[in-house]
Formats: C-alpha cells, structure tokens, sequence
C-alpha cells in the first residue's frame, strides 16, 4: 500500500495534475469574483451580477430609511429612555429586515408576510418593551408595517428586475 502511495506521490504526471486543478480553481474563484463568471448552485453562489447587487443595495437603504422614519411614530418616554430605547429596538428590527434581503426569499404570499409579522412581533416585545405597547392596536400597527416593508421589498425587486 505505501509503495503505492509512494508511488502516485513521486509521479510526476500527478503533480501536473494536481497542479493544473489548482490552477483551474483558482481561475473560476478570480473570474467569479470580477463577475465575468456565474455559477448558482444548490447553496452556492458564485460571482453576483451587478442587477443583483443593485437591488440589494436598493432594498436595504430603503428599509433603513423606512425603519428609522417609525421612530418619529412612536410616543417614546424620552425621561425613562432618552430616545435611545425606541432606536435599538428600530435597529433590531432593521437588522432583521437586512436578513430578510440577505436570504432573498421575500414573497408577498399571506402566510409569509403573517410569519414574519409575527417574528417581528417576538423581536419587539422580547426587547422589554413596556405595557403602553402591548396593545392590540400597537400590534396591528407593527403587522402594517412590516406588510408595508414586505410589499414594498417585493416591488423593488420587480422594478430593477424588469431591467
């Protein structure tokens, strides 16, 4: 056996080999990376066109801009809080608007936005929130929200996807 590895190894034909397939990885990972080369596969994605970095680009500035607009919504204790509270919380949940975009996964089927209506919900009253927006009608208002967040994501990538 080892004389058999000694001698695949001493070969010089297999170290052309070898060599070459490294060379050939290394010539899709860079053609990948400049975007001359594109390969989707189940759990990979090699090499983004520009379309593609758009959108995202596109999704995400939005949903800061519309996120961080609620602070002004709320009736946030500035005594007990001093603003910053009402912000974390918004950042939390614009951190979880990020991932939704990063996954790309978004669809406006009732029982997604209803999922991820109710994740948002979780998010926000696992933060120790208080009793003031534990109500029914805060919770109306965040499930509008993010319905608005998902329509709109949705929307956005029709719109550069026409291009």
């Amino acid at each position: 056996m080892w004389d058999a590895i000694k001698g695949v190894l001493t070969d010089t034909n297999t170290w052309q080999v070898l060599l070459f397939l490294v060379f050939l990885v290394v010539i899709v990972i860079i053609a990948g990376k400049k975007g001359l080369l594109s390969v989707k596969a189940k759990g990979i994605r090699l090499g983004t066109d520009e379309n593609e970095r758009n959108i995202i680009r596109q999704q995400i500035q939005w949903s800061h801009l519309y996120i961080m607009s609620l602070r002004s919504k709320f009736k946030a204790d500035e005594t007990k809080y001093n603003g910053y509270f009402t912000k974390y919380i918004l950042e939390r949940v614009y951190d979880k608007v990020v991932e939704w975009i990063t996954f790309n996964h978004l669809t406006l089927k009732n029982e997604y936005i209803e999922i991820k209506q109710e994740e948002i919900c979780s998010l926000i009253y696992g933060l120790g929130i208080g009793e003031e927006y534990k109500t029914p009608e805060f919770k109306k208002r965040i499930c509008n929200w993010t319905r608005e967040v998902i329509e709109h994501l949705v929307q956005i990538r029709e719109v550069y996807s026409e291009n």
